[in-house]
Parts: C-alpha cells; structure tokens; sequence
C-alpha cells in the first residue's frame, strides 16, 4: 500500500488526460482496502465519504468490510459513479 502512491503518479504522468484512480487491494489480514487519488478538478474525500476515507482533497484511503475484491470493485465503481454524476 506505501507504494501505490508512486505507482499512480507514474499512471498520471504517462496518461494526464486520468482525472480519477481507484485502486483496490487485499490487506495482509485478507480484508480489501482501497485507495482513490484525484485531480483537482474531483474532491477525492467528498467521493468516498460512503467509505469512512480518511486523506486528504486528492488522496484518501479506506477499508471496506468485504474480502471478495469482485463485490469490493462492484460496490465501489457503482457508488463513485453515482457521486460523480450528482455532483
């Protein structure tokens, strides 16, 4: 998880037209944790605030209490498309 920061800044920097990033990740405890990053133009807290995130405007972190990573994408790219679009 500490290095996905990395990651998505060499993602952002090779695509920049990349406004939002969800990364979703199984924990050492089998749990599914995640990890939004935005741009300036999205508010990364206000779009996972049904998560409980914690960060900041373009970066928040988050633990969901599913394991099943299928149902843990499902779950969140619906709920984020929903907050971008009533936004």
């Amino acid at each position: 998880a500490e290095n996905l920061p990395g990651v998505v800044e060499e993602l952002i920097s090779s695509s920049p037209l990349i406004e939002i990033t969800l990364i979703l990740f199984e924990t050492q405890a089998g749990n599914i944790a995640g990890q939004l990053f935005t741009t300036a133009n999205f508010d990364a807290e206000e779009l996972a605030r049904p998560f409980n995130a914690m960060g900041s405007k373009t970066q928040v972190d988050f633990a969901l209490v599913t394991n099943n990573l299928i149902e843990a994408e499902q779950l969140v790219v619906n709920k984020l498309r929903q907050r971008i679009e009533t936004r």
